[in-house]
Formats: C-alpha cells, structure tokens, sequence
C-alpha cells in the first residue's frame, strides 16, 4: 500500500511542475511572437499601404470670397488705404485678372498698379530728402557714387592700406605654402616677391612636400596659401588659399593687420579708417549717443 502512496504523489509533484511551467493560455500575438522571434528585434517589415477614401482624395479648396470692382472707387480712397489692406486689395485683382483677363479687370488691376507704383514714387522723393537732409545716414557720404568722388575714394584708401602695411613691416610677417609642381604658385609667387620689396616685409615660403610638418601645424591644404603672422604674440591670419591678385592681397592683409591689433572686429572688419564715424561704420550709431 505504501509503494502506491508513494508514486502517487510523484505523479502529483510531476504534473504540478509540468503546470507551473507551461503558459496556461496563448492568444494570437503570443503565438505570433514565439513563430517570429528567429526574425530579430530590428527585422524589417514593409508597412502595409493605406486604404485611403475616394472622398479624401477630394481637393479640399478654401471658398474664395468675391472681389469687387474698383471701377467707381475714388482715387482717394486707394491712396489712403493703409499698406496691409492697400497689398491685399493689389493681390486680389492680380488674382482676379489672371483667373478671367478681360478688359474690367485687367483695367482695375493696372489702376491699382499704377496706384502702387506712384506710392512707391512719393516715399522715394521723402526718403531722399530726408536722408539729405540728416548726412548721418547718408552712405554717399562715405562713399561716393560721382567720378571725383570716386577718385577721391580710390586714393584715400590706397593711402590707408600702404601707411598701414608699412607701419607694421616690423612687427609682421608673411609664410607662404608653395608646392613645385602648382601652376598656381608660379603665378602667385612674383606677386608675393613684388609685395614683399614694395612694403620690405619678411616672407617665409614652405614647400608644403618637403616641409609638410610645417604646413600641417598651419593646416594649408591648398596651395598657394599665404598666412599673415605677428611676431610678438605668434597669432596669424589666413589671407588667401590659391592664387590672389595684388591689389587684393594688400586689402586682405591690411584688414588682417588691423583685426590683430584690435582696430576693428568682425563687426567692422571692412571698414576703412577714414569711414569710421559714418554710415558705413556698423558701431557709429552707438558712438554718436
């Protein structure tokens, strides 16, 4: 009797742990889980494609309020239409006239452009005499648009880029990144030679080949390259990468010279000395408060 008792209750245990470890129900994700888990976590799936509606296929047009003609406006009333409504109304019968361009409203539409047009003319001729008469916001001051004026202009900043240049022959230097084989360089390096003999200032070329430790401290890549570089502080400029004529290698470097020396900032970084003050000077309407 006791042996029966005893596998009795193993047959128990058994299907008490059989039991225990088995999930009593699975619904269909959960079978749908375990049939797909070979597939991964990041698997791809195209998503299935979207049954639209016919009826959301339908343009949803916003209704379009009627314009009407301005045929019998006075012209007073146009002209003293403030700017949002005066643009709005131009719109519209442009609009208008597009959609059906017969002679009404092609005629309301060239009246109001007229009318634009003569608006346009009015606050032109006020700005005009206003800025006149207040020469602090006036740029042809600082740089003309006449012939003499223009001259004038040409050597004034000519005169301000060579007493620059020379002024810091001493106290700046120029490296130079060639290479033997760059077409560039050949037709770069007579021009740099000229500069250097015109101002006296110290050039120092590098082969970027045979000196390229030199070239990667300065990171030129591209040759030509001229750096603008002090001698006090160590702080350089990039001036140009690839070939740059005269004229513009003097601009640059007297810029360069100036922003080094804390003349100027990116603010005001084009401006010329002899422009401070004026309107072409960003800083000036701080200044003159």
């Amino acid at each position: 009797m006791a042996p029966i008792i005893r596998i009795n209750a193993v047959l128990i245990i058994l299907c008490v742990m059989i039991s225990a470890g088995r999930p009593a129900l699975a619904d269909d994700n959960d079978v749908n889980f375990y049939k797909e888990k070979k597939t991964g976590w990041w698997w791809y799936h195209d998503p299935k494609p979207e049954i639209k509606n016919k009826e959301e296929e339908k343009l949803d047009l916003k209704p379009v309020k009627p314009v009407p003609s301005i045929a019998h406006m006075p012209d007073e009333t146009l002209w003293n239409l403030h700017p949002d409504q005066f643009q709005e109304l131009l719109l519209e019968l442009q609009k208008k006239a597009v959609q059906n361009p017969t002679e009404s409203t092609m005629a309301d539409y060239t009246r109001m452009l007229d009318m634009a047009r003569r608006k346009s003319v009015v606050f032109a001729n006020a700005s005009m005499l206003y800025v006149q008469q207040h020469p602090e916001y006036d740029v042809a001051a600082a740089d003309p648009i006449t012939t003499p004026g223009k001259v004038a202009t040409i050597k004034q900043t000519a005169q301000d880029m060579e007493d620059k240049i020379n002024w810091a022959a001493g106290n700046y230097g120029i490296i130079y990144f060639y290479s033997q084989d760059c077409p560039y360089c050949e037709a770069q390096t007579p021009i740099l030679k000229y500069f250097g003999e015109k101002y006296n200032w110290e050039i120092k070329p590098y082969d970027t080949k045979t000196d390229s430790k030199v070239a990667e401290a300065f990171n030129a890549a591209v040759t030509p390259t001229i750096l603008l570089i002090g001698r006090k502080n160590g702080e350089y400029l990039i001036v140009s990468s690839g070939v740059i004529s005269l004229p513009d290698m003097e601009e640059r470097i007297y810029r360069g010279i100036r922003l080094l020396e804390g003349e100027t900032g990116v603010e005001n970084y084009s401006t010329y000395d002899y422009q401070k003050g004026g309107a072409l000077d960003p800083q000036s309407i701080f200044q003159n408060k």
